[in-house]
This record gives C-alpha cells, structure tokens and sequence, in this order.
C-alpha cells in the first residue's frame, strides 16, 4: 500500500488529489476477549469485505494497516470531498449488526482523512496526519469522522513534546506539590483542597 503511494504522488498531477482515510476498529480486544480469537478474526474478515464494497463502487484502493486499522486511498480532483462522502457511507454502514458465529455484534468505527497535497507533501505525513485526524475524532466518540487540519498537528506535536519533556524530569528535584485551601466565601470554613504542582 505504501508502495503503491508512493508511487501515486510521484504522478499526480495538475489539480489531482489523494486522500487518505485511515479507519480504526474501535475495541478490537474487548470483542477477542467476550467472542474468541476466531469470532474476531472473521468479523475483521466481514469488516474488511464491506469496507471492500464501498471502496469498490468509489475506484479506491484498501488495505488492511495494522491488527484493527485499514486504509484507504482515493485520487481525483475533488478526492478530499469524495473521501468525506466515503466516510460518511461507512459510518452508515457500519450502524448495522454484523452476525458473526451466532453472535450479533455491533462495530464502531472512528475515521481520520488527510489530503495531498493540500496537508502535506510527502507520503509519511499523509498517513501520520490521517492517523492524527482519526486519534481526534476518536476523543469525540464513536463512529465520528474527522479531517486533518494544521491545528490538529501542532496540538498532537505539543503534546509529544510535553510527554518527552515529562519522561525526562525528576520529579522529586524538579517538581513541588502544594496544597491550597478552598475557603466558603459565606461563612469562611474551609470546604476542600487543591493540589497545585
């Protein structure tokens, strides 16, 4: 899949896009753990063959990413519209039960869309921005979709560099708590604490 593009954004051309719609299978475990290996290893089967169908009736390409993520990928002038209409048919979708070895299971979806070359300019960013989108509207619930924008790189890179900043910090040298009373304005007890670091 990558390979192939790759390949795409070295032809692309004119005002051609491509846009990536990275879809992650929200709790893939929990369904292993309550139906078995087996159950899930075939409703990933029935997710993918209607992934497939849907992909199919809009030219695109799909590919499997990961345990619990697909990608697909869609190129044309107005690729990054088609690929939000895209979303929206499998968000449709994907409100009915799959039946699976007896068993009625309902699968919730959360889909990130980024678009070349109007997100980035090489392929490493496009999947990274899809999957930043999917990360943001997975905070949003199920079943959402979300597009990349420059706002939502710039908050998930922020947040990396705090968590690398934490990771180095010793917190016994570098940190102090305090404990600040919260005192009722009406007759001046004292009603709780906030811890302040």
């Amino acid at each position: 899949f990558e390979s192939r593009l790759s390949e795409l954004i070295k032809v692309i051309s004119g005002e051609e896009k491509l846009a990536l719609l990275y879809i992650d299978q929200n709790k893939s475990k929990a369904i292993k753990y309550l139906y078995g290996k087996e159950t899930a290893e075939n409703l990933l089967k029935l997710i993918s063959e209607t992934l497939q169908e849907i992909v199919f009736e809009n030219y695109g390409m799909i590919a499997a990413y990961g345990d619990d993520i697909f990608v697909i990928m869609i190129r044309g002038k107005n690729a990054d519209v088609e690929a939000s209409n895209i979303a929206e048919q499998i968000i449709e979708r994907f409100k009915e039960l799959f039946y699976v070895d007896n068993h009625a299971i309902r699968v919730t979806l959360n889909i990130g869309i980024s678009c070349y070359p109007l997100d980035t300019s090489n392929v490493n960013d496009l999947v990274k921005n899809a999957d930043i989108a999917m990360m943001q509207a997975r905070t949003k619930g199920f079943n959402k979709i979300q597009m990349y924008n420059g706002k939502l790189g710039d908050i998930s890179n922020s947040r990396h560099r705090i968590e690398l900043k934490l990771k180095k910090v010793d917190f016994d040298k570098e940190f102090q708590l305090f404990y600040q009373p919260q005192v009722n304005c009406c007759d001046g007890t004292l009603s709780g604490f906030e811890a302040l670091l």
